[in-house]
């Protein structure tokens, strides 16, 4: 059709609008054995409801059958039954005809990999921190070398709706499947919820666990959790400083985690302590000795360790950040597990 249009403005015209198939592909660069191929057809100006037939077939004369639709939003997708015995080696392709367009059209070849099962998957670890590595294994029988598959890594959830948290491509050789992975956890832990909260719907605290699924074609194994669910441990770091910036050694502290559970310890001469294999959530924080504490960024901390002069106006803060009243009432900080925190004592002052 000419984009130039030189008739008159104000006069209704006809005009004919040329169809054209724009394409038709695969929406994968291979197919599998026993499995679907998925394709998908784009047109323009055919029509709603365009009459559409694909018929398939391997480049050694293989049928792959027909399918027939209609088209919609100019687009067309469908899918072939790929036979189980269809040659090794073997590829396929697929042709469109749109006859009350006058349109038709062949795709490109792909290839077809044999019917592949995988089973034995399995995690390196039960148990994971921010920053491991872990390996994860699966045998593939039947695959051939240089097969393509993708890792799926998922967030378990008990409703069944499992957050996809990494999808990584690799290639089976050997008819196994191995790579490592590095765990990271990029969402607050002040969003999981805790024991407390979940305790009113009549459930209790479960830490973040994952599975992976494997996934060759179009078919994915391991959705029923066959690799083992690993479990997330976190990790908190403390730090207690006089407001002259220097450590408070040999405090006891106490953490209330998002589990229910609490521990007790104490700080070291350095005035730091890092406690491990925590319940991934909120912790809450309380120094037993000091009535009242406030929590300083590490970056502010350590600028103001350089600066005694500013003591004077973070005492003044520090009073405002506090509660006023009689009877030494014990201040408890709630933070995200997972994070390096620093805490300052604030003078207790009674209210006049």
């Amino acid at each position: 059709m000419s984009l130039k249009f030189s008739k008159s403005t104000n006069t209704e015209h006809k005009e004919k609008l040329d169809s054209k198939l724009v394409f038709c592909a695969w929406t994968d660069g291979s197919a599998f054995a026993g499995q679907k191929a998925h394709f998908e057809i784009g047109t323009c100006f055919v029509g709603q409801g365009a009459p559409v037939k694909v018929t398939g077939k391997s480049k050694k004369g293989k049928k792959l059958g027909k399918v027939s639709g209609k088209v919609k939003a100019n687009g067309f997708r469908g899918a072939f039954d790929i036979p189980e015995d269809i040659e090794t080696g073997d590829r396929i392709s697929f042709k469109v005809d749109l006859s009350k367009n006058g349109l038709d059209g062949e795709s490109e070849f792909i290839s077809v990999f044999p019917k592949v099962d995988v089973r034995n998957m399995k995690w390196s670890a039960d148990e994971v921190h921010r920053g491991d590595v872990l390996t994860l294994k699966a045998a593939a029988y039947g695959a051939l070398d240089g097969t393509p598959a993708k890792i799926l890594i998922k967030e378990f959830d008990k409703d069944g709706i499992h957050d996809r948290v990494a999808e990584i491509p690799t290639i089976i050789n050997h008819e196994k499947i191995e790579l490592r992975w590095e765990f990271q956890y990029h969402d607050s832990t002040l969003d999981i919820p805790d024991n407390a909260e979940l305790s009113r719907y009549g459930r209790s605290y479960k830490a973040p666990q994952y599975f992976f699924i494997v996934k060759v074609g179009s078919k994915e194994f391991g959705k029923a959790q066959e690799s083992g669910l690993i479990t997330f441990k976190d990790e908190i770091e403390l730090f207690l400083r006089g407001q002259d910036g220097g450590p408070i050694g040999g405090e006891k502290f106490k953490l209330h985690f998002a589990d229910g559970s609490d521990k007790e310890d104490k700080l070291g001469d350095d005035g730091r302590a890092v406690v491990k294999d925590v319940p991934p959530g909120p912790v809450t924080i309380e120094f037993p000795e000091y009535p009242h504490v406030r929590r300083v960024d590490d970056d502010d901390a350590e600028a103001e360790a350089e600066n005694e002069n500013e003591n004077e106006n973070e005492n003044e803060d520090a009073d405002s950040d506090v509660d006023q009243t009689q009877g030494g009432l014990r201040r408890q900080e709630q933070v995200a597990s997972g994070g390096r925190y620093v805490f300052e004592p604030v003078p207790f002052r009674f209210s006049e």
